[in-house]
């Protein structure tokens, strides 16, 4: 997105708060919430829910890890060492 000049909504340079908003958002998946109604393939899909599944236990994984075990401060460059 940098390289493309892709901005944010608010015309700021792409980090990795607005991204971690949007792969953690279920709405991407198809799902929605509305109050206690949880409807579940009610959306387009902008992601498979297997990448979105798969995105989630990454981010669960590396909460887990300590900064020291992670081999690269960005989500989608690669594996961790454990």
């Amino acid at each position: 997105m940098y390289e493309k000049k892709i901005t944010t909504r608010d015309e700021n340079q792409w980090n990795d708060k607005p991204l971690m908003q949007i792969i953690k958002n279920p709405l991407y998946c198809g799902t929605i919430k509305w109050g206690d109604v949880l409807a579940v393939d009610s959306v387009p899909l902008i992601i498979d829910k297997d990448t979105y599944n798969a995105l989630q236990r990454t981010i669960e994984r590396r909460k887990s890890l300590s900064p020291k075990h992670i081999s690269s401060e960005y989500i989608f460059s690669g594996s961790h060492t454990e």
